[in-house]
């Protein structure tokens, strides 16, 4: 396979004026950037509509997405907003965060006037996507409108006939709510039109979308409501809840909350609800991290009641009979196995009777215990990151690190400058992005805010602190003001330049 190099990208942080990056002109702009840059790959987060915390990993249904990425400036070149709508929509970028809570008035507040203003003109359309999108949507759009009649989530609270999905109830329910289940079908099928136009986009760039596929589901999800025989629940509560043992993040390992699946029941239905999920991911990247992929080896179940993770345990997962299935229907090697963490024999045998790349991070190799990170140690078959989401940034890394840890990284990178200094000509880090160009995995990843010598005010994700998070974003000043010709080198100095592409 070509060497290749891509960056780690969310489009919550791309520029622009609607006080999240959105599916518009600026992400197009920023795709031409990559483009030019000499980058093959952008990677993004989960692009489900996420819950409480924001985190993507934690979204209202496996198979929606976002709708505060609509972009307001092409709903008004439609004709599905006014100049004023779309004006209403912005918020001032004057900080690097995204204000969510602001996000999700102002988007909510512009698509209801798009649907307004649709009528029957764009009916067939919405409507030809609902049913092609007939395996999630309807219940998607259902849960959404029940939610909102009923102020709550949590359906396990939800009246009975609801909750175990009567089918007289749920005709009902389906009748009374029309509009709003209209409006949740017409939100869908615009975020998807628009997905596809920044897909298109980028292919005529030559870049691949890589996506990300949490492993687990939200808990009050539309995912739990339509299958709840497919998840440990009893009656619409968990039994048992996912996580991940003590680590290097977190002493107490990680309470994530989801509800875990229930492979024997996935098994008996020949993997279909993991299928079509898998189809809907295809449907919208051109390559797909599958996170926590350990997880199907082993998975970390720990008892709902619960006060940490300290309390769960290692549960054998599906293994190759569901790879085996997810490999017969998708031959293509379109999968990154997401293999960080407490790992053992058994998943090491998974990723490579599966064939997928698995991932090394720089930031771990220098770590006692880790030294399979270091990239002379990285194999050809992988794809290599300076840090991942839920990394700092290497700048804030090398701050945070220990005396022996730094001195390493020093020592193997033959830094001798001013290593703590940041912005576009930061030492420390462009000794890292040397490191990781020059490594052997076929494709490398950077993280945008490396790109800008960025420091830990800037970090996605600190596991384990649920507010705060998934906030930061880049400004165009700084895309502008980043050094070309740096990253232009590493190109082509270690081979990794992305093949020219006419646009």
């Amino acid at each position: 396979m070509k060497r290749a190099s891509g960056v780690l990208l969310p489009v919550t942080a791309m520029p622009g004026p609607y006080g999240i990056g959105t599916m518009g002109k600026d992400t197009s702009g920023i795709l031409e950037w990559l483009s030019e840059l000499g980058f093959s790959s952008w990677q993004v987060l989960p692009l489900s509509p996420p819950q409480t915390g924001n985190s993507p990993y934690s979204g209202d249904s496996a198979f929606a997405g976002n709708p505060c990425l609509i972009d307001a400036g092409k709903l008004y070149g439609q004709g599905l907003v006014t100049l004023q709508e779309a004006k209403a929509r912005e918020i001032p970028q004057g900080s690097f965060r995204v204000d969510y809570e602001e996000v999700r008035k102002k988007t909510e507040e512009l698509l209801r006037a798009a649907y307004a203003r649709s009528g029957e003109a764009s009916r067939p359309q919405w409507e030809a996507f609902e049913d092609e999108q007939k395996a999630w949507l309807p219940d998607y759009a259902l849960f959404t409108a029940l939610s909102s009649r009923l102020g709550t989530k949590k359906w396990a609270e939800w009246p009975e006939a609801l909750r175990r999905r009567d089918v007289s109830a749920l005709a009902d329910a389906k009748r009374e709510l029309k509009k709003e289940y209209e409006f949740v079908c017409f939100t869908q099928w615009i975020w998807d039109a628009q997905w596809r136009e920044v897909h298109v986009k980028a292919r005529e760039l030559g870049i691949e979308i890589i996506g990300d596929m949490p492993m687990f589901v939200a808990l009050e999800s539309a995912d739990t409501w339509a299958h709840p025989e497919l998840f440990a629940l009893k009656e619409g509560l968990p039994v048992k809840v996912a996580g991940a043992p003590p680590d290097a993040f977190t002493s107490d390992g990680q309470l994530w909350g989801n509800p875990l699946y229930d492979w024997d029941a996935m098994k008996n239905e020949n993997y279909a609800w993991f299928m079509e999920r898998l189809k809907r991911s295809f449907s919208v990247f051109d390559r797909m991290r599958l996170d926590h992929f350990r997880g199907f080896s082993a998975f970390w179940e720990i008892p709902a009641d619960a006060s940490t993770a300290r309390e769960g345990h290692w549960e054998k997962g599906p293994g190759m009979d569901l790879m085996g299935r997810v490999r017969e229907l998708y031959p293509e090697n379109r999968i990154i196995a997401e293999d960080l963490g407490i790992l053992d024999e058994d998943v090491y045998a998974l990723r490579d009777s599966s064939g997928y790349p698995g991932m090394r991070v720089l930031q771990f190799g220098f770590q006692a215990g880790a030294e399979e990170h270091l990239p002379h140690r990285i194999p050809q078959h992988c794809v290599a990151y300076s840090g991942t989401h839920d990394n700092n940034t290497t700048l804030g890394y090398l701050y945070e690190a220990g005396p022996e840890e730094r001195a390493k990284f020093l020592r193997y990178s033959g830094l001798t400058e001013d290593w703590g200094r940041g912005g576009k000509e930061a030492p420390g880090v462009r000794a890292m992005q040397r490191l990781l160009w020059g490594c052997p995995a076929e494709l490398v990843i950077t993280t945008f805010q490396d790109l800008f010598g960025w420091g830990t005010d800037t970090r996605m994700n600190r596991p384990g602190i649920p507010s705060g998070q998934w906030e930061i974003r880049i400004t165009w000043d700084a895309v502008r003001g980043m050094d070309k010709g740096f990253i232009l080198d590493l190109q082509h100095d270690f081979e990794r330049m992305k093949e020219e592409t006419k646009l």
